[in-house]
C-alpha cells in the first residue's frame, strides 16, 4: 500500500506520462517509452509531484493542477522553493 510503480508504456507522443492510483492505494506512474531518458526523468518527477501534493482526487481545474506540479518539480530539481506569485 502507497508503494509506487514506474512503467514505461508505449503510447502516443504526445503522452509524457499519467500516473494513477490503483485499488490497493499504490500509485502507478506511467512513463512514454518513446522519450529520451532525460524526459522520462523530468516527467517522472512532475507525476511524483502530483502525488505529494494530493493531486489524483482534487477537482481543481487541470491547468492549475499542472501548473503546481511544475512548480514541485522545479523544487525538487533546484533544491529551493520556485519563486511564489504574489498577489
Amino acid at each position: 500500500m502507497n508503494e509506487i510503480y514506474v512503467r514505461l508504456v508505449d503510447v502516443p507522443v504526445d503522452v509524457k506520462g499519467i500516473v494513477k492510483e490503483d485499488s490497493n492505494g499504490d500509485y502507478n506512474i506511467y512513463l512514454n517509452a518513446r522519450y529520451v531518458l532525460e524526459q522520462q526523468m523530468m516527467t517522472y518527477l512532475h507525476e511524483l509531484a502530483h502525488i505529494e501534493l494530493g493531486h489524483l482526487h482534487s477537482s481543481r481545474p487541470v491547468e492549475e493542477l499542472e501548473n503546481e506540479a511544475d512548480k514541485r518539480m522545479t523544487e525538487m530539481l533546484t533544491g529551493k522553493a520556485a519563486s511564489r506569485s504574489r498577489g
